[in-house]
């Protein structure tokens, strides 16, 4: 496949033609945020923090989905970008009802969504309503739910199907009422392999392994 040349953020950048504009980023070292994209699985576009300028096109398009082509010139970072209605809103949003047990959570240190809110400074909320709290669920001796903690972002479905070929996740329910679920039932019926946890950007899935115990160190 042909290379093309591109513009990012006044950078020349060269890639294979129909190359991920997120992945050519990537391997020039530039970091566009993002929560539900994941090598490898299916592309989701559904957490809108990884929206991008492109020169000539009247939207922010998504960079998970958008092919390099030849010539293209994108802006990764501005005002338009990062603060609201854009990246710093989102944080914002998926705040709303996400505890702030950062000092206990598992994925404390290492969560990206962590990570997001201290790069776009949504230290601020326009909430007054209580956080929905949700009691933790297990489905199995290995994984752990924390409801409130969960974006929505699907990677530990795709990666269960896609991923694994085992389809023991999917979504119920619909719009603001969509939860991450066992499918057909309470408790996970899979061989426990944890990648679910691995592929959580967040600290939503744990494992009962050394749950609330340690906590990798980066």
């Amino acid at each position: 496949m042909a290379d093309v040349t591109f513009t990012v953020d006044g950078k020349k950048l060269t890639a294979p033609a129909g190359t991920l504009l997120i992945e050519a980023c990537r391997e020039a070292s530039i970091a566009i945020p993002q929560f539900c994209y994941y090598p490898g699985l299916s592309l989701q576009a559904a957490c809108r923090m990884c929206l991008v300028r492109l020169e000539k096109v009247p939207k922010l398009q998504t960079a998970c989905t958008t092919p390099v082509t030849e010539g293209m010139v994108v802006t990764t970072e501005s005002d338009e970008i990062t603060q609201a209605p854009r990246r710093k809103a989102t944080v914002e949003l998926l705040l709303g009802n996400h505890p702030l047990d950062c000092p206990v959570c598992d994925a404390g240190g290492e969560c990206e969504l962590q990570d997001m809110t201290f790069k776009y400074g949504a230290h601020e909320s326009l909430y007054v309503e209580a956080k929905q709290h949700r009691d933790e669920q297990q489905w199995s001796p290995v994984v752990f739910f924390d409801r409130p903690r969960c974006i929505l972002c699907y990677r530990c479905v795709r990666m269960c199907g896609e991923g694994m070929d085992v389809w023991a996740l999917g979504v119920q329910n619909r719009g603001v009422t969509s939860i991450i679920a066992p499918n057909g039932g309470d408790h996970l019926d899979c061989e426990e392999c944890g990648m679910c946890i691995d592929a959580c950007p967040v600290g939503a899935l744990t494992s009962g392994t050394y749950r609330y115990k340690t906590r990798p160190g980066k």
